[in-house]
């Protein structure tokens, strides 16, 4: 029997985890050894209303050095884990939506162990947590956790703070709702087609359960619609 409950996959770094300085500190201590440029400090809002592919460019960073990166930014930033903190509200945003049935799931390119360190703060399954994928892999892996799980993407939604997040969620025809709080700016994240933005963690709420009542709406039989 198909499990029909509503799921709700989340990005974790930046939109339930703040460790943007984290990541940060790693892209500084590693560009001098792959040769690319810094982030400088306070940069951060001009980059966050950049694309991926537009931070790639505009710190130097070659393509075929990304895997490479990002292999290395995940081990020190795993060294910092215990520094990291959950945004205010998160765990109860979660515990929130456990106890209205929701499936709560993370999506994230973090590490793997990393997520199932910190996300026992959040009191969710570890079958529940897909992480390590690939900086520009989400579509993919959504699709294939999909297909694996039985998943329909009607009872799907994605939240996350960056276009890569949304562009996953249209890749597999998902609703996509971005977090303005996170990595990119909430102009950025309506351009790639989050249907809305979150401006707090209430907020985020508030738009979940409008959007757990439209599907509600539109998976009753015709005959039971007012």
């Amino acid at each position: 029997m198909k499990d029909t409950r509503p799921i709700v996959l989340f990005d974790f770094d930046g939109t339930l985890c703040d460790s943007e300085r984290f990541t940060y500190q790693a892209l500084r201590d590693l560009a001098p050894v792959y040769r690319f440029r810094p982030p400088l400090e306070g940069e951060s809002a001009r980059l966050r209303t950049l694309t991926s592919q537009e931070v790639l460019r505009e710190l130097g960073i070659a393509k075929w050095k990304l895997p490479f990166i990002v292999w290395s930014a995940r081990k020190r930033v795993a060294h910092a884990r215990d520094q990291m903190r959950l945004f205010p509200g998160a765990a109860e945003l979660v515990q929130t939506l456990k106890q209205k049935k929701f499936i709560v799931a993370l999506l994230s390119s973090n590490s793997q162990s990393t997520l199932e360190l910190l996300s026992a703060r959040l009191g969710l399954e570890p079958d529940l947590i897909f992480g390590s994928i690939g900086l520009f892999g989400k579509t993919k892996a959504l699709r294939r956790i999909l297909r694996t799980r039985k998943w329909r993407p009607a009872q799907c939604l994605i939240v996350g703070d960056e276009p890569r997040d949304i562009d996953a969620a249209v890749g597999n025809q998902i609703s996509a709702v971005g977090v303005a709080w996170g990595h990119a700016s909430a102009a950025r994240l309506r351009a790639s087609g989050a249907a809305s933005v979150a401006e707090t963690m209430s907020e985020l709420l508030v738009i979940i359960e409008s959007w757990h009542s439209s599907f509600l709406s539109s998976a009753k039989p015709v005959s039971d619609r007012g």
